[in-house]
């Protein structure tokens, strides 16, 4: 970008910044580029949202000096902005002081005006609060007089004093002392709460009064392992005393939402068993690409055997597939097997064919999700039977292996993140998998609950 001064001077020490800042052809006569100390300066100061403190002006006159010569080669005259130096507003004036007051706006709410000037550890920590409660307390920044003000509430009021009793703050109001002292005292007083778990029920040991509601209302009545399932959702320490050996229990008793549970190790029937076991029914059954391989259909006909298995019949099967996926003609040369030094077609079997058309005929029928759906084939969007059905799904598993659910759709993908339950039933764990490796011999995972 190149300022072009029509009257060919310049009359403050903000109007020479400036030029040297957004001016490209000083660039090439001498005047340094963007890696450089003292444009990277001129591109603050030209940029400053607020009027110049003292000590900026002053940095910028030297600026202006020492770049003086450089402005007049290219015809502009500086010379009586920078011997008589003027600037366009009035120096800001920075209250140095650090200070938590509680304030009262003209509506009546309360609020805590926070008050240091720059200190980049101190806004680091301020931000923090924002972070830790998930952007619910919201706050406002003035940036002219260095106050962020914040919601009086018992979470800003405790977190903000120990900032200011660790970086000496002055706190103008007792009752924010007050407050803090009672959160403090609360905390101490305060017992974790504990689930300890025996061979036929589960006891909670110092819960909240809402949680010890919730789960006698909710949870209690479960089976035992369908309980220990529920634990993820509060995500509490666990002394447990029961071995876990089927499937079913290795899944209850991860503590992540996200599990690998390996196909080389599980077959169909076994994950589908534990999900029936652990209520986890109606389930998405995540695809990624077409069916239209013998390979595909072989797969397909296993998922029909074990559904058929643990009794899930063909009506509740639910298909939010787009039709040209399992449209069309299966090849016959579509499966081929290598032996190292030759390749052999292999062609489909009849079940394999007959697999094939019944897809195709239970994709293109049944359409609709309702309460008696166990499975809902879906590939890279929501189906619009489930949005308009009061269908809550409980779980998501991986139909081929491969991604886990497949992209293209980032509403299908935050749907997918927030179930209960998303089983990464593939051959290979992912790489840097951040959930439970649920394995034959044990199960493995990042934590410990």
């Amino acid at each position: 970008m190149t300022i072009q001064n029509s009257s060919k001077k310049l009359c403050t020490i903000n109007d020479i910044i400036r030029f040297l800042a957004y001016n490209s052809a000083l660039t090439g006569i001498g005047f340094p580029n963007r890696q450089d100390k003292d444009f990277k300066i001129c591109e603050s100061l030209a940029e400053c949202m607020y009027a110049w403190t003292e000590k900026q002006a002053g940095l910028a006159l030297k600026i202006a000096v020492k770049y003086k010569s450089l402005i007049h080669k290219v015809g502009v005259d500086v010379e009586e902005a920078v011997n008589n130096p003027t600037y366009e507003k009035p120096f800001r004036i920075i209250n140095f002081e650090q200070s938590i007051e509680k304030i009262i706006d003209e509506d009546g709410e309360e609020f805590l005006q926070i008050r240091f000037p720059y200190n980049e550890k101190l806004i680091t920590l301020i931000r923090c609060l924002k972070e830790k409660t998930q952007g619910l307390i919201p706050m406002r920044f003035n940036g002219e007089d260095k106050v962020w003000t914040l919601p009086y509430c018992g979470i800003a009021v405790y977190y903000t004093t120990l900032i200011a009793v660790r970086y000496n703050f002055r706190i103008y109001c007792k009752e924010i002392l007050d407050e803090f002292d009672a959160i403090r005292q609360e905390k101490k007083n305060h017992k974790p709460t504990v689930v300890e778990i025996k061979e036929s029920s589960i006891r909670l040991i110092n819960p909240s009064d809402t949680l010890r509601e919730y789960w006698g209302k909710h949870i209690q009545q479960l089976p035992l392992l369908q309980q220990i399932d529920q634990l993820k959702i509060f995500e509490l320490p666990c002394i447990n005393s029961i071995n876990t050996n089927s499937l079913a229990e290795k899944i209850a008793f991860s503590q992540h939402r996200d599990m690998f549970i390996s196909r080389k190790e599980h077959n169909k029937q076994a994950l589908l068993t534990a999900l029936q076991k652990l209520d986890c029914f109606p389930a998405l059954c995540c695809m990624y690409g077409a069916l239209n391989t013998v390979e595909d259909m072989e797969n397909i006909k296993e998922w029909f055997e074990a559904f058929d298995s643990i009794g899930i019949t063909e009506d509740q099967l639910c298909f939010g597939l787009e039709k040209e996926l399992v449209s069309g003609k299966l090849e016959d040369n579509a499966l081929t097997l290598t032996d190292n030094r030759k390749t052999t077609a292999e062609p489909p079997s009849k079940e394999v064919k007959d697999t094939f058309s019944k897809f195709i005929k239970l994709n293109n029928n049944n359409r609709t999700c309702n309460k008696n759906t166990k499975i809902l084939f879906v590939r890279n969007r929501i189906p619009r039977s489930l949005t308009k059905s009061t269908v809550k799904i409980k779980s998501a598993f991986m139909m081929q292996d491969g991604a886990f659910w497949p992209v293209g759709s980032n509403t299908l993908s935050i749907f997918v993140d927030n179930l209960d339950k998303r089983l990464y039933y593939i051959d290979n764990c992912p790489e840097n998998f951040k959930g439970t490796k649920i394995l034959n011999e044990l199960v493995q995972t990042n934590n410990k609950r």
